[in-house]
């Protein structure tokens, strides 16, 4: 069994969900067992974040939000770091989500999935945001949004989505998980 290669650090729980369920299968398939580990730290302290990274090969993942350019939001977290560590994190191994992780979730739905779930289809998801996609939750799940997350992942298609998003599409082509 192979050691822990690469550690991703995302931004919060369904961020968390989608890398496990969908990209942690790819990547252990590609680079080996348990290549990876992804790790929420949304509510980790720097001085956690700090110690994550140190010794090892990780990647930033983080929403471009309605940040103007992927480049503020790579120096917005390197700015939450004391001076000495943020000279430490390389820029190339944080990788912006655009606009936000829901609209990777929606990128692997095709047009009988969304009819299934009833929800509109997106063509192309590059600039779903988070209040797009909870104002397409159906109704039957608006009491639980995890469920409907859930019900996304059980169906997800890398094939679609990497049609449907770019970012989605540039994350698997710079890990080699296409």
């Amino acid at each position: 069994m192979k050691s822990i290669e690469l550690f991703i650090l995302v931004e919060g729980y369904f961020d968390k969900l989608f890398f496990e369920t969908v990209i942690m299968p790819v990547f252990n398939d590609k680079k080996g067992a348990n290549a990876i580990k992804i790790l929420e730290c949304s509510n980790k302290t720097i001085e956690q974040k700090r110690n994550m990274i140190a010794h090892n090969d990780y990647i930033f993942i983080s929403d471009k939000d309605e940040n103007a350019c992927i480049t503020s939001v790579k120096d917005k977290i390197k700015s939450k770091f004391k001076r000495n560590d943020a000279d430490k994190i390389d820029k190339s191994k944080i990788l912006i989500v655009v606009k936000e992780i829901e609209s990777w979730y929606l990128a692997g739905l095709d047009g009988t999935k969304c009819r299934k779930l009833g929800i509109k289809e997106f063509k192309n998801t590059d600039n779903i945001t988070k209040e797009t996609f909870e104002n397409s939750i159906p109704e039957r799940y608006k009491g639980n949004k995890e469920q409907f997350y859930l019900e996304i992942l059980k169906t997800y298609s890398i094939r679609t989505a990497k049609s449907k998003n770019r970012s989605f599409r540039y994350f698997l082509e710079k890990y080699g998980l296409i």
